[in-house]
């Protein structure tokens, strides 16, 4: 947002807040939009020195928005892995507020470009290590208002 893309920040809030409605709306019964209010470009290519994988955590945000904007034709690795809230958690996990572990992934998404995935704040993920090629997105986190 900072060297002038605020008009393409503010297109995605006017795409996505449909789908916030629809989704968050028909859940809660509140009616509820999204505001932008962070975006950042995120490189990744094997050999990087932050080629290892992210820990598992949560975003600074209501709403993040991933959106793959680049992928070499030989990206290996680099995918997001998706966990189970630990308040859902069954008793064998112990308390709630615990980070989970890989046993607790209940999704792996692959980047394609020019697709994203959504996701609230409160999720935890991890992009896990790239292997091989490299790869580029756009993250986009926004706050409900």
């Amino acid at each position: 947002q900072d060297c002038g893309f605020a008009p393409l920040l503010a297109s995605i809030q006017i795409a996505v807040n449909p789908l916030v409605q629809k989704l968050l709306v028909t859940k809660t019964n509140v009616k509820r939009t999204c505001q932008v209010y962070h975006a950042f470009l995120t490189r990744n290519w094997f050999g990087r020195d932050e080629k290892a994988p992210f820990k598992i955590h949560c975003d600074k945000s209501d709403l993040t928005l991933n959106v793959c904007v680049q992928r070499s034709a030989d990206l290996e690795g680099s995918t997001v892995g998706f966990y189970a809230n630990p308040n859902d958690w069954p008793a064998r996990h112990g308390s709630a507020g615990n980070t989970p572990t890989e046993a607790d992934r209940v999704y792996t998404h692959t980047h394609q470009v020019g697709y994203a995935i959504m996701h609230v704040g409160t999720q935890w993920h991890k992009t896990d290590a790239i292997m091989k090629g490299t790869r580029a997105s756009l993250i986009v986190w926004a706050r409900f208002v």
